[in-house]
């Protein structure tokens, strides 16, 4: 059957369609530096993945690639199929492609010429070999201007893609903009009144302390602190050293966060007490830096409240964890079967790699048993909570960025119970990971025999079944031979057996595989595993590049999340906070989770000392008469001002008090 051209079908040309603005999409992500035939020939060699060419241009490998091509194809070192025998395959692709002379062996037949030809075919169609002939010599022929990437006016570096320099010059001029800390850009005071029960932005004036003003901002949204810190009032009657000073200070500034009416303060005194390190640049981790912050801070606060009873009087109070659990590591074997302990300590901050890489699922509590739990030659390992706290916190760690790859995204829940880490329960615990083990080994088992059963080398092996049966079906020319066409129909026919065999074991190990994953996520809902829950309370995120904007919170207040970008602050669905994958393409995201004990919902709100809320409710009041006043004389001297012909006189403006009032300080003095 002779291969024609110009009779194609329309799924012929809704793929010459598809194809055309897969060539104008590649050509947009490469800036309009391409050709666009050059650009089409990529694509077919990619097998029209656009990602996979875009790839190969920015990697400098797409040349090497299509040059390979012509070099096979001008030495014929493939076996190409006569075009009077060549099929119409809906979706196959330009005359003369080379034929891949590896198939799949779905048959067993490997004699039978007219059922590998069809094989061959329709493997085709997924072939790596995809691409027109070279019409250029390797060796002789001058440079394509197609190829340069960069206009021919600007500078190239050979040690870096066009993508990576202006990643690079992005990254400069943030935080060029970043490190402009002379530049006041903190808003008028009549744009900072608090509308609602809007949650309060902590600011500094310096930009290389942002990091840390985030982490204080976030505390505040961890009911455990406000109540912890409530209750210090001997504070405010009896400063007597340094420490006092700074604790006075974060009492004063949680209390104008909760009932002031401002929606921006400043925190640069309150910082300093905790000695926070500047951000120095790009090579400074946000993650990193706030982890050791949030540490310092929380040991602070820590070592003053156990000096204290729980009504804040000076008395010992060692039992009373805010921040810092004891944790510890024990070691099981059959030695030793109830465990051998090893190296106790104290921490506030749990380090987490969400590198996905690493064998388990990108979640929270999976990377947290993979990463607390190891098994090895009979014995296991296992790092435990000894002491726990009200407060725990999960530092992310995400380890190198490639360009050539995407990491997963990793994921955590609203709530979560602790209990499966903590030492009391680590017999159940051991048993349950045991058996977490042995179903994620057989979901290993399934995924490869899956695998193995549809492709190879990358192939959709069912797809290829499916075009050959096509062949058979439709394409295939009996030439008038009976023999022939009896040939022909039992071909077709064993085709057909092993496709439903193989679809029907393909089904089988997809139920058997959702069937494991419910089991599995199943494993610790056990009432003895669910007395130690915790809520999320805040999450702190980076873009990936340097500047106050660039990193952001996320927090529950009064029963719903709040986005809070800079001074921004707007009001979130739940789904926004759990599955933001913002930062994640620079190896950055979500690098803070904050968590604490779950409280009822009918909890009473934090009752500050009674002279400080009559304190701030009195600066309220002045602060809101002050912006009517100023806003009164601005109108009156608009009024008494000559306005050009057509233009009309200003109205009156008021300032209203916001619905929870609020007081406003000055925390920079």
């Amino acid at each position: 059957m002779a291969y024609n051209p110009s009779g194609a079908s329309n799924s012929d040309q809704a793929y010459s369609s598809m194809e055309n603005e897969s060539v104008e999409l590649l050509s947009a992500m490469m800036g309009g530096d391409i050709d666009l035939d050059l650009a089409r020939r990529l694509l077919r060699k990619c097998n029209g993945d656009v990602q996979k060419a875009a790839d190969a241009l920015l990697e400098g490998t797409a040349k090497g690639m299509l040059e390979e091509t012509a070099v096979i194809r001008r030495t014929g070192s493939l076996n190409t199929i006569r075009t009077d025998e060549r099929p119409r395959s809906r979706t196959a692709g330009r005359p003369g492609t080379p034929v891949q002379p590896s198939v799949i062996d779905l048959t067993g037949e490997g004699e039978d010429d007219e059922l590998s030809r069809a094989l061959n075919l329709s493997m085709e169609t997924h072939s790596n070999e995809q691409s027109t002939r070279v019409d250029r010599d390797q060796k002789s022929a001058p440079p394509d201007p197609a190829w340069a990437m960069v206009r021919s006016n600007e500078p190239t570096h050979s040690a870096m893609s066009q993508d990576d320099q202006s990643l690079s010059r992005a990254i400069e001029a943030s935080f060029k903009d970043f490190a402009g800390v002379n530049e006041d850009d903190t808003p008028p005071l009549e744009d900072t009144i608090r509308e609602g029960n809007r949650p309060v932005v902590l600011r500094t004036e310096s930009p290389t302390l942002a990091y840390a003003a985030l982490v204080l901002q976030a505390l505040f949204f961890v009911p455990q602190v406000r109540i912890t810190l409530s209750k210090l009032s001997h504070v405010l009657f009896d400063v007597q050293n340094e420490a006092d000073r700074t604790i006075l200070s974060l009492i004063e500034l949680y209390a104008h966060m909760d009932l002031g009416a401002l929606g921006a303060l400043l925190g640069n005194d309150i910082l300093c007490g905790f000695e926070a390190k500047p951000f120095n640049g790009p090579s400074d981790s946000p993650g990193e830096l706030s982890s050791d912050f949030l540490k310092k801070a929380a040991t602070f606060i820590d070592d003053y409240v156990k000096q204290l009873d729980e009504n804040g009087d000076p008395k010992p109070f060692v039992s009373f964890r805010l921040f810092n659990f004891r944790h510890g590591s024990i070691v099981l074997s059959p030695a030793a079967p109830n465990g051998v302990g090893r190296a106790f300590g104290e921490t506030s901050v749990v380090s987490v790699d969400v590198n996905c890489s690493r064998p388990s699922p990108n979640t929270l509590m999976s990377r947290l048993s993979t990463d607390l739990s190891e098994y090895v030659d009979g014995e296991s390992k296992h790092d435990i909570i000894v002491e726990p706290s009200q407060v725990v916190v999960f530092g992310l760690k995400h380890g190198n960025f490639s360009s050539s790859s995407i990491q997963e995204p990793f994921t955590y829940p609203k709530s979560i119970y602790m209990d499966q880490f903590l030492g009391e329960n680590l017999k159940l615990t051991n048993e349950k990971r045991v058996q977490q083990q042995q179903i994620r080994d057989r979901l290993q088992e399934l995924a490869t025999r899956k695998q193995t059963i549809t492709r190879s080398s990358d192939t959709d092996g069912l797809q290829a079944l499916r075009d050959s049966m096509y062949y058979y079906e439709h394409l295939a020319d009996a030439k008038g031979d009976p023999e022939r066409k009896e040939k022909l129909t039992r071909t077709l026919a064993q085709l057909q057996a092993i496709l439903t065999t193989i679809e029907k074991e393909a089904e089988g190990i997809d139920a058997e595989v959702a069937k494991l994953k419910e089991e599995e996520s199943k494993l610790f809902d056990c009432p003895e595993l669910q007395h130690h829950k915790y809520d999320l309370r805040a999450v702190c995120i980076h873009t990936g590049i340097p500047g106050r904007k660039h990193t952001y919170l996320y927090v529950h207040h009064d029963g719903e999340w709040w986005k809070m970008v800079d001074t921004e602050v707007t009001k979130v669905a739940d789904d926004a906070v759990l599955t933001d994958t913002t930062g994640l393409h620079l190896g950055a995201g979500p690098y803070l989770l904050f968590y604490s004990r779950s409280l009822p919902e009918d909890s009473p709100a934090v009752k500050w000392p009674s002279h400080l809320e009559d304190e701030i409710r009195a600066n309220n009041t002045h602060l809101i008469e002050s912006l009517k006043l100023t806003a009164l004389a601005n109108t009156d001297s608009a009024l008494n001002t000559p306005v050009p012909s057509g233009e009309a006189k200003g109205a009156k403006s008021t300032v209203t008090a916001p619905t929870k009032t609020e007081s406003t300080m000055d925390l920079s003095k």
